[in-house]
């Protein structure tokens, strides 16, 4: 078996360059173009609580009741500021900022219920 793919050639060309000195010189940048972007952001995550209660009528009338699932659909949700606060920034400006909102919420819950009858 010939071992000459393993051979490594001593003479390995590179080109070289020589680089110019660093000056001191300041510089004044190109103008850049800034973009803004909007990305959305989680701001809290609440957990509420919504007492749901119904009566369902089951024709014929369960005897045993094997398994319930409920899954929820949220279709419209909005946060309507009501409480406001004013504040003075150091340039003599005013803001105005929320301090409390309420949270409205739509949508529906489907539930599927196995019985036995």
């Amino acid at each position: 078996m010939s071992q000459n793919h393993n051979k490594i050639d001593p003479v390995c060309p590179v080109d070289s360059m020589t680089q110019p000195p660093l000056s001191s010189e300041s510089i004044t940048p190109s103008p850049v173009e800034i973009f803004f972007i909007k990305v959305p952001v989680v701001l809290v995550e609440p957990k509420i609580q919504i007492v749901v209660e119904a009566d369902i009528p089951l024709d014929p009338p369960a005897f045993e009741i094997k398994r319930v699932g409920k899954d929820v659909f949220l279709t419209q949700c909005k946060l309507v500021p009501v409480d406001f606060a004013f504040i003075r920034k150091p340039d003599g400006s005013i803001e105005r900022v929320v301090i409390k909102a309420k949270l409205f919420v739509g949508g529906f819950i489907r539930k599927n219920i196995e019985y036995a009858t």
